[in-house]
């Protein structure tokens, strides 16, 4: 687990005892079919996106105390507080706000009042790590194109490296399921709108997410959304690595 020696004594926080957990060994991420990822934008996302797929993908529907910063939150008490989300991972210490300040690490909530930091642990502790599940409102399809749209923000007090995330397709909430995507680094200083489109390459009725394995890395993630559909990222010649979104 994360020294809580970084916490500073004053802040609202709720620290729960988290329960010991069986170190399983790091997963491979494999390149998904289908379109090939965009590296992360700084920036908001491109006009027009549907109604997304994902029940609660901006986490501001939760049942926790206002004003609260909530660090190493046990699965169980983060599944009782956000309707939509399952959290499974092994590490068993999501952190959870609701609140408008940053609650001291990385930015305010990049949408409302709430957000989530996931953690994958040093190689000393098994390199576990926390991950969760999003419900849907329709099952994803099997050879349907679909796009993934988040914001992220890598937080380095205490951990070393800046990581990446894992997002997957899962038939079950509890499992990670079928890895589609491993994003860009985000960056360290603002939040990072990631974003890609991706071919299904099984049949899900829950969207996962998870800190890429093999890194120490801290993330704060926020205002995810899914939908039906493809984009072309088309990378301007004049602006670097800048990518830009065109709906199909």
């Amino acid at each position: 687990m994360r020294s809580l020696s970084r916490y500073p004594a004053f802040v609202a926080v709720l620290l729960l005892a988290l329960s010991s957990s069986p170190v399983r060994a790091a997963e491979s991420p494999t390149n998904p079919p289908g379109v090939a990822p965009t590296p992360a934008v700084t920036g908001a996302p491109p006009a027009g996106i549907a109604t997304s797929l994902l029940v609660n993908g901006d986490f501001e529907t939760n049942s926790y105390p206002p004003n609260g910063c909530f660090f190493n939150q046990a699965n169980a008490t983060i599944n009782a507080n956000m309707p939509g989300i399952t959290a499974f991972g092994p590490a068993n210490e999501i952190d959870a706000t609701r609140s408008p300040t940053n609650c001291l690490f990385g930015g305010v909530p990049q949408s409302g009042e709430s957000k989530l930091g996931i953690h994958r642990q040093s190689a000393q502790f098994g390199n576990i790590g926390d991950e969760f599940s999003f419900q849907l409102t329709g099952a994803v399809s099997s050879g349907s194109t679909y796009t993934i749209t988040f914001y992220a923000w890598s937080i380095l007090s205490g951990d070393p490296d800046i990581g990446t995330i894992d997002i997957g397709l899962s038939s079950v909430a509890a499992a990670f399921g079928t890895l589609v995507w491993t994003t860009a680094q985000p960056s360290t200083s603002s939040w990072s709108f990631m974003s890609t489109s991706f071919v299904a390459p099984v049949n899900a009725s829950y969207l996962t997410v998870r800190v890429t394995p093999g890194l120490q890395a801290w993330i704060h993630v926020d205002n995810f959304a899914l939908e039906p559909g493809g984009a072309t990222a088309n990378t301007s010649r004049s602006w670097g690595t800048l990518k830009t979104l065109y709906r199909d």
